[in-house]
């Protein structure tokens, strides 16, 4: 499973620090050569960047990170966090569906894209992102509620009351 922002940068280093806490080096931001770094260290260092309001740094590692392996889910999920805390819903948009292609499995994946598809007020294809996150785990309270919410804005009181019980039976 991707780690989102907030596990990203909880982890903590061997010495119990938290990753969010250490420093940041100009060696390593000015380091021509992140690639040599192992991946899973520079995606939580990207999410330690991301916590210290350092977006454009994390945005960078996270697209080297991708480039350089394309099945890496998890660097183009903190890209969508990224892109959600500046309000680039299109981006985070963007971000998801790729995620999505390379690793379908994810239902917080297809649930954060019906999140950004809300943003942009495409509600149709957002209740269809959270059918997709159903279809991959059928007791994803959030997805069952999201699904409830945009049903009943949108006129459909009968299926919004089914998805209303629903997230219910999961969370009485």
């Amino acid at each position: 499973m991707s780690p989102s922002l907030e596990e990203a940068s909880s982890r903590t280093d061997p010495k119990n620090k938290s990753i969010s806490d250490m420093p940041i080096t100009d060696t390593y931001e000015n380091s021509a050569d992140t690639a040599c770094i192992d991946s899973e260290r520079t995606l939580r260092y990207a999410g330690a960047l991301c916590a210290q309001g350092k977006s454009a740094q994390a945005k960078s590692m996270c697209s080297e990170i991708f480039a350089a392996d394309p099945t890496r889910a998890d660097a183009l999920t903190l890209l969508a966090t990224i892109a959600f805390h500046e309000r680039d819903y299109e981006g985070a948009l963007d971000a998801l569906r790729r995620a999505a292609r390379s690793n379908g499995n994810q239902a917080v994946t297809h649930f954060n894209i019906g999140v950004a598809l809300r943003e942009l007020g495409r509600f149709d294809e957002e209740i269809a992102a959270y059918d997709d996150a159903l279809a991959v785990h059928p007791r994803f309270f959030e997805s069952w509620f999201n699904r409830g919410t945009v049903l009943r804005a949108t006129g459909r009181h009968r299926d919004a009351l089914a998805s209303g019980d629903e997230a219910i039976a999961i969370r009485p």
